[in-house]
């Protein structure tokens, strides 16, 4: 069967970053207590949703919503993404494994003509510090995004931008167990390892 396909254009627009929806933390005093961070704003349809969310407790996991797909998963932190709609809503966030008091934090943000599936990854767990300690990555091509997100077993005073990024969240709870979440972005036309 020979089959025809029409083609009615072609994006090769550079990847552009949208924004960033309410980030949110919350203590969860009864045990998989949901999490219900905000949408970001300006979306337009086909634009790339993330979701970075996280549970103190290290053997949670994060349940999927429906429509959305697990891009990564460092034990109990996961980025989950999908394609917007007009008309979607923020899904409500669970977890499974999860325990009484571990605090919960999570933000979703959006790119432009990004891709769902990532190139390449990279994660470094630490033993407890002042700092979070990444990891080096080696970039296998031109025109990506480059996310970088830390957790960490405890609340801050604040965190400092990584060097020729952006921030795109900088969220912690005190109260609950403690922890916090930080999440930086470059756009790199040219590509350029992080070191």
């Amino acid at each position: 069967v020979i089959n025809y396909i029409r083609v009615r254009g072609v994006v090769d627009d550079a990847i552009s970053y949208v924004a960033a929806g309410s980030g949110h933390s919350r203590a969860n005093p009864a045990g998989a207590s949901p999490l219900n961070p905000g949408m970001p704003a300006g979306l337009l349809d086909g634009d790339l949703l993330v979701a970075v969310v996280t549970a103190r407790n290290t053997a949670a996991r994060v349940d999927v919503p429906a429509g959305w797909t697990m891009m990564r998963e460092d034990e109990n932190v996961a980025y989950v993404g999908r394609r917007y709609i007009t008309g979607d809503v923020a899904p409500t966030w669970t977890w499974t494994a999860d325990v009484a008091n571990a605090t919960l934090l999570g933000i979703i943000f959006a790119f432009r003509n990004a891709e769902l599936v990532p190139f390449t990854g990279v994660s470094q767990p630490n033993a407890s510090a002042q700092n979070i300690a990444y990891p080096a990555l080696a970039v296998p091509a031109d025109n990506l995004a480059i996310i970088v997100a830390g957790w960490k077993q405890d609340d801050q005073t604040g965190t400092n931008t990584l060097a020729g990024m952006a921030e795109i969240a900088d969220l912690w709870e005190a109260s609950g167990d403690d922890a916090m979440l930080v999440v930086d972005y470059v756009i790199q036309t040219t590509a350029a390892n992080i070191v």
